[in-house]
């Protein structure tokens, strides 16, 4: 409670800049919630800028941008989803009773990158609609799920990719 009544305490002079230091930390997930709705109305009300420091990765999913810090220094600066498709890729998880067919039918279509078995299932990586693929198969699928990549799955490539590159260094 000490915690909301701070937040709208400093909402209350409706202010240009907010600065948000791990605000919901402590807060259970229906506070967490309700904090974030009331900011982002007040956000969208008054034009205030809301200057965030998180470790909850997915209560930045929804900012306009994103900066990562590492070793002190902005690495990245960008919005979620320009994080997210320079990190990560899209992907159709999909099966067929007949795997042979379904394979033939997407070496068809020309994807690029082309699928991949991973986990027992076709990994079929795509930009744009997924939607457009799934309209072109004919084989009766067994498995078909979508995966958008998180902001928070782009935050871990991230962290991978730059520990990679500090031990080449080292």
């Amino acid at each position: 409670m000490q915690r909301k009544l701070e937040i709208v305490r400093s909402l209350i002079h409706t202010p240009k800049i907010l600065f948000l230091d791990e605000p919901t930390q402590g807060l259970d997930a229906e506070a967490r919630r309700n904090l974030w709705e009331y900011i982002d109305v007040m956000r969208k009300a008054t034009g205030m800028t809301v200057f965030l420091t998180t470790h909850y990765i997915d209560e930045a999913e929804g900012t306009d941008k994103v900066c990562l810090i590492n070793h002190g220094k902005i690495a990245v600066c960008a919005s979620p989803e320009e994080m997210k498709a320079s990190l990560l890729r899209q992907e159709l998880i999909v099966d067929a009773t007949d795997r042979g067919a379904l394979t033939g039918e997407l070496a068809g279509l020309g994807l690029s990158p082309a699928p991949e078995e991973e986990g027992g299932h076709l990994v079929v990586p795509y930009q744009g609609s997924a939607q457009e693929i799934i309209a072109r198969l004919n084989t009766k699928l067994t498995t078909l799920k979508i995966h958008e990549p998180s902001l928070e799955d782009a935050y871990v490539e991230f962290l991978d990719k730059t520990e990679k590159t500090e031990r080449k260094a080292a």
